[in-house]
């Protein structure tokens, strides 16, 4: 009888231990990782650009090779370049990025984490930056933004490198985190009147101050979170 007893509460415990492990390892599943989410190309050109095709008749950048320096054209088997694939150039070695006049979208987490990236155009014609396009590009002081663009999106430039910007005449929206800890961001000059901007896109980016037209909802904006600005 008292062996039997043993060896229940020997098997108890092993139980109990194993349903241990397993809640552990379901925990650590569920905590936040950076994950590259690059779709497999169907097309490489002989750069070792990938590419697939997109629901606009285009092509999509999906993959990149491991260069400093990186064109993309305008034109891949006869279709056009129009979009930057989710995540394509996530966590690359990039340095300088030169994107043709076919794009039109940036799509989310573009260009994220790649802390290398010191020079990229956006041409004109894309409307919309997206969600993290631009996140933790920590080594971009500067970027020109085209007339075309009308949305910046949530944590599109969240703690990158940016020293000044100028948000051009038809951006409608700046969404959520756009501008967030952008530590070495200082000058954000206005050319629109009218702008939605969320409560918290320049959240944490303490040194910044705004230069806009007087009445602008820009300068509204600024008096309402106390932030320095500069009418013109």
């Amino acid at each position: 009888m008292k062996n039997s007893l043993i060896i229940f509460l020997s098997i108890s415990l092993l139980v109990v231990a194993a349903f241990t492990l397993q809640s552990c390892s379901c925990g650590s599943n569920s905590s936040p990782v950076v994950q590259s989410e690059t779709t497999p190309p169907e097309y490489v050109d002989d750069n070792g650009v990938g590419y697939n095709a997109n629901d606009e008749g285009g092509l999509s950048v999906v993959s990149i090779p491991n260069s400093k320096d990186i064109t993309i054209p305008n034109t891949y088997k006869g279709m056009e370049i129009t979009s930057i694939g989710k995540s394509s150039f996530k966590m690359s070695s990039a340095e300088t990025v030169t994107l043709p006049s076919t794009i039109k979208v940036i799509s989310e987490y573009a260009f994220a984490f790649s802390d290398n990236l010191k020079e990229i155009n956006i041409p004109q014609g894309v409307e919309e930056i997206g969600t993290n396009a631009f996140s933790g590009c920590t080594d971009l002081k500067s970027v020109k933004l085209p007339k075309s663009l009308k949305k910046i999106d949530i944590f599109a430039f969240d703690g990158s490198g940016l020293e000044n910007v100028v948000i051009p005449e038809n951006v409608e929206e700046i969404r959520d985190y756009a501008f967030a800890e952008c530590e070495m961001l200082s000058t954000v000059t206005f050319e629109c009147d009218k702008v939605s901007i969320s409560d918290n896109a320049f959240n944490r980016s303490i040194n910044v101050n705004f230069t806009a037209k007087k009445n602008s909802s820009a300068i509204g904006f600024a008096k309402t979170k106390g932030i320095e600005y500069t009418e013109k």
